[in-house]
């Protein structure tokens, strides 16, 4: 990418003008408005079109993390780049046939997960405040060449799935007397710390928690066994600084219907991770593929708050 990686992501959610720690996750920082509210970034004449594939299913106002894909005009993904610049623009209706944007963030994306199954794919954090149509503009740039454009965001006032902020809407499963370990995941080689305890159990020992739903056996994409695989890594490394839980997100006795907890959830997709703060409520979640590096970034984001 042309930089190291920890520098690319200096920037966190801060004021405008402040100075980002080092070991933020990629995060767009919120200016000023616009002089004009219909002016939003624009490429420059010679920038080559490039196709922006945002792989979330859900997001909703708050704080969220736009997982995308980058595609030159020949359909060739893009993963390296000296700078991906990614600007969110708040969408107005005017009038029935137009509408108005108006610039809120900006800021550098990072890639994560290029030796995964999936390949990888480019990552920002941005705070939503409001419901609607949103304009993603990203711009990439390598030596003389510029590439551009624009996916549209439908930013929604509720979410099914917690948001940051929420408290959990339910605890976590964990190893018990009558609850093996062999009733609680479908992983052939699983990890006995990620059952042995609960999120009422972190909160009561005042840690943050991390808790990632996906199924090793019954999830037919590539990226709930690799995130799962990813997970047992970052354990292994912050494992003493927070609370690791996975959750089945399917029925052992019937893998067609979910799990008790990823209904209660409200999940509707998988893998999906959320990180819990010491005071037990949920400062970051995470749908789909996710790297222990990118996980690592999160969770000493949160230690810093």
């Amino acid at each position: 990418m042309g930089r190291d990686l920890r520098a690319m992501m200096a920037a966190g959610l801060l004021l405008l003008g402040a100075v980002g720690c080092t070991t933020s996750p990629p995060t767009v920082t919120p200016g000023p408005a616009t002089e004009n509210p219909s002016g939003t970034e624009t490429a420059t004449a010679q920038a080559e079109p490039l196709t922006v594939e945002v792989l979330n299913t859900d997001v909703s106002v708050g704080f969220e993390r736009i997982a995308f894909l980058l595609k030159d005009a020949s359909g060739v993904p893009i993963s390296t780049a000296a700078s991906v610049q990614g600007t969110f623009n708040r969408v107005s209706q005017i009038a029935p046939d137009q509408r108005v944007a108006q610039k809120v963030a900006s800021g550098e994306a990072a890639y994560f997960g290029a030796g995964l199954p999936s390949g990888g794919a480019w990552a920002v954090y941005s705070e939503f405040d409001a419901s609607g149509p949103w304009w993603f503009d990203v711009t990439a740039t390598v030596g003389d060449w510029t590439g551009a454009g624009r996916a549209e965001i439908d930013v929604t006032a509720k979410s099914g799935t917690p948001r940051v902020g929420d408290p959990p809407p339910s605890d976590t499963p964990k190893i018990g007397p009558d609850t093996p370990l062999s009733s609680l995941t479908s992983d052939p080689d699983p990890l006995e710390a990620l059952y042995a305890q609960s999120l009422a159990d972190a909160k009561a020992a005042g840690k943050p928690a991390v808790v990632l739903f996906t199924s090793a056996k019954h999830c037919p994409e590539p990226a709930c066994v690799a995130t799962l695989q990813q997970f047992k890594t970052a354990q292994a490394n912050m494992g003493s600084q927070a609370l690791f839980a996975q959750v089945e997100t399917h029925d052992l006795n019937d893998p067609t219907q979910l799990s008790e907890t990823a209904k209660s959830w409200g999940l509707t997709t998988e893998p999906w991770t959320f990180i819990l703060s010491k005071r037990g409520f949920i400062s970051a979640r995470i749908e789909g593929e996710l790297t222990a590096n990118e996980l690592q970034l999160l969770l000493e984001r949160e230690q810093g708050a």
